[in-house]
């Protein structure tokens, strides 16, 4: 937790404080209230004597409030008044502003006071349009309606400083032929609100159907749920509700449209993340970073530090720190400054210790800066760690910082986002609401629980992860083909019967435990290791409910969701039988892990090498790594080292990652040795050759090593390759170096990072990228990082070198066999006379 000492003005133009009750309130001319609140308006008529202002429909709840400090006239209407707006002021948000007209250019960027008294115009505010299709929705397939009142729902996110002005649904769907069309459709709804009723004709004939609906605007709010319903019948008399012919098929190709109008935001640092991340954006994350004309190492890595924190939030968004040096970005940005620095169009304020402002963009106020300030480079580290370690006790415009309490030492391998491996751990644990662990229906969707793992976990004769599973259901009325399928990644892994006496007490709980009895012995169900465990993780259970209704009789009317199914929180998943052991070097683990380098959730023991004098592109190479070792690991890096390759040499005993080694001639020709690839402008160094037999006898890795033989090709092709290697440095450290033939290729990198298919496919220690293809080699030597219990370590190592353990076991036996002979002379020799 951080100490600080905060500062915040006072708004003098309206008569409150700024963080009063009643602060908060936009400077908006009696012209301007036919946009306000209807119930104000006739108050504010009556009041000024202006009979035009009529009541107007709003678009959101303190959108406009008027200022109130030149209507107050009389002694006795300012009593009467000021009530009111005491009240109303407490329920001004922050947010809801709306956005004011962009204007020329002031001296600075500062808070923006109008005198008391004073009006502004109505503000002209551009409008984005924006698109999202289903897939980017989360459906990377298309919508399956089946059933008589099947339903399936998707989330839509708002950001905060912005409200819709339009919506546009264009539906792309196919249904059933079989349908009745006067008794079947499809309902939409918007949060609840009916949206549209989508009749099913006959005459569709199956064919995929087009429909464009115009949603309310007013229905939207921070988090929105459309929903699709199938109102499905073919016959007018007795129906199963499960026949097959009851289906429609929603495409996820179907897009929302949206206009957005900004709304304006008050500097205020309480709002944190936002505006500059709003979980509720489900768009990709653009955070802009600004810099004076050259910022120094330091000031990369405090900048470093910051996009690794705003990793640690984007969850599922890609994301990217594009950097402006020497101006503003017409954008919400950050902008790291020391008091030695200047940044053109924004005259930044000398500070007397770390300072964090919020302040309003000086061609733009509804743009906002998040100024990071120090006197000097020290100061600006404290301020940027403040920041990610205690924003939450932030508010008002500014904030000074008097100290920073660090946390411990980070211990290897517990990184928030990834799976203890010292203690079993609750599905509760895992999820962020118990009711997400039930479902209802007789098909209803799978349970769905997301792991990472440590990526480092040897399962070479272990049982694999285990689980401890206890769920409760409806028991069937006889033994029929209900189960409870387990799936990884999407893959099968067991199915357990849904039996009609299965159920029995257990603690308060109807449990049944994961395991069987057999012989006597208690079996645990594990997932095995050939299911490639690590990484990213999709464990799903899925409750199949047999709808076998006797007779066949369907006219009892029997409710769809009158079956349930679920995991108790108390479920566990154990991979303490699994040691830390792994085959190194393997990009797969950096591209999908961030590993070794996230060892340390920290990045204690690691090492971030930057060329001597690096662009704007290689700063937004260097800051998107760091926001995905944010996002691998769930807490910001404050612990790595960053510095530029004419010093590498003091990284000594860390794992290292170079930045646009292509552009350090030093550095690959002092490593010219241990680079398995070169790849820069105008010339590819790739190893070529062949294995030899007996190496590849002798050495189970031996499909990983090439000999030193290489090709060196001119080419003017663009071309990105990812290198791994043991650090020259030190033994068992590994360096991870980004190249490229242009400077912008890096960018190919991240891409791939990103993309779930290409990274699962990468597990070697040389990757290739060009024109969207991914070609991975094994070049070099193996090493292995981690510990095997001498058990183990014996068993693996020898299934690995069969040739080895054959000749060791000859060798074992020839001495055994001299051992019995040399003994049986002696005992010959005892016995014989003298």
């Amino acid at each position: 937790m951080s100490l600080m000492k905060s500062r915040s003005s006072l708004h003098i133009g309206n008569g409150f404080a700024k963080n009063s009750p009643g602060a908060g309130f936009p400077s908006v001319p009696a012209e301007g209230a036919k946009a306000g609140f209807p119930w104000f308006t006739p108050i504010q008529a009556l009041w000024t004597g202006n009979p035009d202002l009529h009541p107007q429909p709003i678009d959101r709840l303190g959108a406009l409030l008027p200022r109130t400090a030149a209507s107050l006239r009389r002694p006795i209407k300012t009593a009467l008044l000021l009530p009111c707006l005491w009240m109303l002021g407490g329920l001004a948000p922050a947010w809801g502003v709306p956005a004011p007209q962009p204007s020329a250019p002031p001296a600075k960027a500062v808070k923006e006071e109008p005198a008391a008294g004073t009006a502004q115009a109505a503000p002209q505010v551009e409008v984005r349009k924006t698109e999202y299709d289903f897939k980017n929705l989360g459906f990377a397939e298309s919508i399956q309606l089946q059933g008589m009142n099947a339903s399936s729902s998707l989330s839509i996110g708002m950001r905060r400083d912005e409200m819709v002005t339009r919506a546009r649904l264009l539906l792309r769907y196919t249904s059933s032929p079989a349908l009745l069309p006067d008794v079947s459709h499809i309902k939409v709804t918007l949060n609840g609100e009916l949206a549209a009723t989508i009749p099913l004709s006959k005459s569709e004939d199956g064919q995929e159907q087009h429909r464009e609906i115009v949603l309310d605007p007013l229905y939207f709010s921070d988090f929105n749920q459309l929903s699709f319903q199938l109102i499905g019948h073919y016959s007018k008399e007795c129906e199963d509700p499960r026949h097959s012919s009851i289906w429609a098929t929603i495409s996820n190709q179907s897009r929302l449209e949206l206009s957005m109008r900004p709304l304006g935001v008050y500097n205020d640092l309480a709002q944190l993340p936002a505006p500059f991340f709003d979980p509720r954006d489900n768009r990709p994350m653009t955070v802009p970073f600004v810099f004076a004309a050259r910022p120094s190492t330091a000031v990369l890595r405090t900048a470093g530090v910051v996009a690794s924190w705003f990793g640690t939030m984007a969850d599922y968004r890609t994301l990217r720190f594009p950097v402006t040096r020497n101006a503003l970005p017409e954008r919400h940005a950050l902008v790291f400054a020391t008091n030695n620095d200047q940044i053109p169009g924004l005259d930044l304020p000398q500070v007397e210790a770390p300072t964090l402002t919020m302040a309003s963009h000086p061609n733009n106020p509804s743009i906002k800066l998040l100024l990071v300030l120090g006197r000097d480079e020290t100061d600006l580290k404290t301020a940027a760690d403040a920041l990610v370690l205690s924003h939450a006790l932030f508010s008002g415009e500014s904030t000074t910082v008097r100290q920073v309490e660090y946390p411990p030492r980070r211990r290897p391998y517990d990184a928030p986002n990834w799976l203890p491996t010292d203690r079993p751990v609750k599905f509760g644990e895992l999820v962020d609401d118990a009711a997400k662990l039930q479902v209802e229906g007789y098909a209803p969707a799978p349970i769905q629980i997301n792991l990472r793992m440590p990526p480092d976990l040897w399962d070479g004769q272990s049982q694999g992860a285990r689980l401890d599973l206890k769920y409760r259901y409806t028991p069937p009325a006889q033994l029929d083909g209900s189960t409870l399928d387990v799936s990884l990644n999407n893959r099968f892994v067991h199915a357990f019967r849904l039996k009609p006496d299965g159920a029995e007490i257990e603690n308060g709980r109807f449990a049944i435990p994961l395991w069987e009895q057999s012989g006597g012995t208690r079996k645990q169900a594990s997932l095995s290791p050939k299911f490639q465990m690590g990484g990213k993780n999709r464990l799903q259970f899925r409750f199949i409910f047999d709808d076998k209704q006797s007779g066949g009789d369907h006219c009892s009317g029997r409710p769809l969701s009158n079956v349930h199914g679920a995991l108790d929180a108390d479920s566990t998943i154990d991979l303490t039988n699994m040691p830390h052991y792994t085959a190194m070097p393997n990009l797969g683990l950096f591209v999908n892990n961030g590993f070794p380098f996230t060892k340390y959730a920290d990045l204690a023991e690691t090492t971030i090498a930057l060329p001597e004098r690096p662009t704007s592109v290689d700063m937004e190479t260097f800051l998107a790594l760091m926001g995905h070792m944010g996002k691998f690991t769930g807490i910001p890096a404050l612990a790595f080292n960053l510095l530029t390759t004419d010093k590498i040499a003091d990284a000594g005993d860390s794992d290292i990652l170079v930045i646009n080694a292509s552009s350090s001639q030093d550095l690959l020709t002092r490593w010219e040795d241990h680079f398995p690839a070169v790849v820069g402008p105008n010339r590819r160094n790739i190893p070529v050759g062949a294995m030899s037999s007996m190496r590849a006898l002798l050495d189970p890795d031996a499909d990983r090593q090439a000999e030193n033989g290489s090709a060196i090709l001119d080419g003017e092709g663009p071309m990105a390759a990812l290198v791994s290697f043991q650090s020259p440095l030190e033994s068992g450290r590994t360096v991870v170096a980004l190249m490229g033939t242009e400077s912008d290729m890096a960018e190919t990198i991240i891409q791939a990072m990103e993309d779930e298919g290409q990274a699962s496919r990468i597990n070697k220690n040389v990757v290739f990228i060009r024109q969207g293809l991914v070609e991975d080699f094994r070049v070099g030597d193996v090493y292995y990082l981690g510990n095997l219990p001498g058990k183990n370590w014996l068993r693996y190592h020898g299934a690995q070198h069969p040739l080895l353990l054959a000749l060791a076991g000859i060798a074992g036996s020839l001495l055994l066999a001299f051992l019995a002979y040399w003994a049986q002379r002696r005992v010959s020799r005892s016995k014989s006379p003298e």
